[in-house]
């Protein structure tokens, strides 16, 4: 994220909410495997880095 000069607000249209954001950065939940998914489409990097 750093490298694009992203912060947390950006994954909201990704992830959903800002909620779901906040608790995958905040309170450290699990990334489930459709986000997981999303992220590696907007990220463009494979699905692995987010398992």
């Amino acid at each position: 994220m750093d490298a694009r000069d992203l912060d947390k607000s950006d994954l909201i249209p990704v992830l959903g909410t800002e909620t779901e954001v906040e608790k995958v950065f905040v309170s450290g939940r699990a990334i489930e495997i459709d986000e997981a998914r999303k992220l590696a489409d907007f990220f463009q990097v494979d699905i692995s880095l987010f398992l």
